[in-house]
């Protein structure tokens, strides 16, 4: 009998959040950075960096637009960083995540248009990586793969605000940063440095 009253309160809760949730396709600009963590030191910023400019694009799941909700779904986001490695080189680093986040949000409506603010938590999975060495007259790209780049789970804590039009359409700033330190390999051999993630982007949804 409680099994069945569990499963039926189960029921309805995924129901009524149902009735109330809407779904966007969502995509954006990130601004990816990279903390760099020496392997055998402390956290610190050793290196001349420079914000990496990505891409997301993805689904959201989102209840209710008004007051107290939830947002989760699924992107693919592009991260990593630029390294002036000298005057004359430029190295990038490219990383492709599908990311699933999770979050806790309150948005409030004066007619058609509202504001929202949430926080919560994200986890993602590489799909793949490389790493371009740029001067001047030459190019060159070394792709990090598998069982080389053993690093596929991120995961840390987001926040932002938007604001919402005709209850339609959202424009929001979020920022993402990472708590997992990644140490990749290239060739089979161990970079000098671990890396945390870091992503401030702005994303335009649109509401179904």
């Amino acid at each position: 009998m409680k099994k069945k009253i569990c499963l039926l309160g189960c029921f309805l809760f995924f129901f009524v959040i149902d009735l109330f949730s809407q779904f966007s396709i969502q995509g954006g600009i990130n601004r990816a950075s990279e903390i760099y963590v020496e392997n055998s030191a402390s956290e610190t910023n050793l290196l001349a960096l420079k914000n990496l400019t990505g891409y997301n694009i993805g689904i959201l799941y989102q209840t209710p637009q008004n007051g107290w909700g939830i947002a989760t779904g699924i992107s693919l986001s592009q991260k990593g960083s630029i390294i002036n490695s000298d005057s004359l080189t430029d190295v990038y680093r490219q990383f492709s995540y599908l990311e699933i986040p999770l979050h806790v949000r309150y948005s409030f409506c004066f007619g058609d248009i509202g504001l929202f603010g949430f926080g919560g938590v994200y986890g993602a999975y590489a799909l793949n990586g490389q790493k371009i060495s740029e001067t001047l007259e030459s190019r060159s790209k070394e792709i990090f793969t598998y069982p080389d780049f053993n690093n596929h789970i991120d995961y840390g804590y987001t926040f932002g605000a938007g604001i919402q039009f005709f209850k339609k359409i959202q424009i929001q700033a979020t920022w993402n940063q990472g708590l997992k330190s990644l140490t990749n390999y290239l060739n089979g051999e161990k970079e000098v440095f671990s890396t945390k993630n870091k992503i401030f982007s702005v994303n335009l949804s649109y509401l179904f």
